[in-house]
């Protein structure tokens, strides 16, 4: 009788009802990554992994959204990440070391490739420095930063002991990286990391307000919360938690009001006010979740397997 009942109340969950659209798409492919360089202008990638990429534009906030054709000099690998920065400077990253850089807002491209290496993920340290990082297996990862991508001046490649899928600057020296196991800190702007405290799950992003607050979440259902800038970490959801229902996360972001939404496999979706408590989002219909950003404080676009798109209003 007490184990019915400490597993009824494990099993409670809070809800938050937000209105949830499903976005015409005009793919099918696996989308990965979204980017908003405005609240009108947005950009969405993915494709099939060794043999086809997609890069896709918004023009009114995510209602509508429509292919881009990009320069083939590359063989056609899927596009792992996009981001959109004010100035109008877009670039995506992939499979194979494939960059493609937009100065003007995506109305042009450039191809570049950066190494052979699978690049998980880039940000922008400033509006002419990136930094990227990626990995495939558990065991092998790397990261590489870009002081001028108008002219695709780079820095030497940098090993991790680990995979890495996001990376995040919230200044131009300051930075973080998750992985396998791991999130890391660069006080230099990439050129040397060192571990934090973080482990126990496979960290597959992060949202960072500043340079000291940050939430990071894991492949098995872990939330980590910090306000000092990774020294110490607070574990607001075990992974490991046998009790707790089975989340994988695959992304987070958060808006100007500290409001976050986390998404994942099977239709996971949580939403958050104060980096304490969530509550699940519905609406999703079993769709593994991979990609999101906000279009402005009150809406945001999820993307997903598929080709799936979805819009949320707060």
């Amino acid at each position: 009788m007490c184990f019915l009942i400490l597993a009824s109340t494990a099993c409670r969950k809070e809800v938050a009802n937000f209105p949830v659209q499903e976005i015409s798409s005009p793919t099918t492919y696996d989308l990965n990554s979204v980017s908003f360089l405005s609240s009108d202008l947005g950009f969405a990638c993915g494709g099939d992994r060794f043999f086809d990429f997609v890069l896709l534009k918004t023009i009114d906030g995510g209602e509508n959204w429509t292919e881009i054709l990009l320069p083939t000099f590359f063989d056609a690998k899927e596009l792992m990440s996009v981001k959109a920065h004010a100035n109008g400077t877009v670039v995506c990253t992939g499979m194979e070391g494939l960059f493609y850089l937009s100065k003007d807002s995506g109305q042009t491209w450039q191809a570049d490739r950066k190494s052979w290496d699978l690049w998980q993920d880039v940000d922008f340290k400033s509006p002419t420095e990136m930094s990227l990082c990626g990995g495939i297996s558990f065991n092998t990862g790397m990261s590489q930063q870009i002081s001028d991508p108008f002219v695709y001046q780079s820095f030497p490649l940098t090993e991790h002991s680990f995979e890495t899928n996001d990376i995040d600057f919230p200044s131009a020296l300051i930075g973080y990286i998750s992985g396998y196991g791991a999130i890391l800190k660069t006080t230099d702007g990439g050129l040397n990391w060192e571990f934090t405290e973080a482990k126990n799950d496979h960290y597959r992003a992060m949202s960072w307000q500043d340079e000291m607050n940050g939430i990071a979440v894991g492949r098995e259902g872990t939330i980590l919360k910090t306000e000092d800038g990774g020294t110490n970490w607070k574990t607001i959801r075990s992974g490991n938690n046998p009790w707790d229902k089975k989340y994988r996360f695959y992304g987070v972001e958060e808006n100007s009001r500290g409001e976050l939404f986390a998404v994942g496999e099977k239709g996971c979706g949580m939403y958050s006010q104060d980096r304490e408590n969530w509550k699940e989002i519905g609406g999703f219909d079993g769709t593994h979740l991979i990609g999101i950003a906000f279009v402005d404080d009150d809406h945001c676009i999820i993307v997903g397997k598929g080709g799936k798109i979805f819009k949320v209003s707060l």
